[in-house]
């Protein structure tokens, strides 16, 4: 794994989840309220306001994860798991340059 390019990596993923916020945020403001909607529509009106809610909060908290990542490479600490505090798989870093866990733990989580 190099390092180098997965700094780079992480960099341009945040750049482009902060873009992807940005965009959200135009989208929700775009939308008219409910209260000039017609009665219908207002309801699918709000119900696209919440999902775009859900997706910006999504992008929300990949962006901290991404962070976190960055932040532990300055530290000398990326790839280590948290919780067992094992080296993280390769291709799940590949996969996922900002995972915080490995695949044991993730699936020890997902089984709580």
């Amino acid at each position: 794994m190099n390092i180098d390019e997965t700094k780079k990596q992480l960099e341009e993923m945040k750049l482009k989840v902060q873009r992807e916020i940005a965009n959200v945020d135009r989208s929700v403001q775009s939308i008219p309220d409910s209260e000039i909607a017609e009665e219908f529509e207002g309801a699918d009106i709000m119900n696209g306001k919440i999902d775009n809610f859900r997706i910006k909060d999504s992008l929300i908290e990949e962006l901290g994860d991404i962070d976190i990542a960055l932040s532990k490479i300055k530290k000398n600490k990326y790839g280590i798991c948290e919780n067992c505090k094992n080296p993280i798989e390769d291709k799940r870093l590949g996969m996922y340059p900002f995972a915080r866990y490995c695949m044991k733990c993730m699936i020890q989580f997902d089984n709580d």
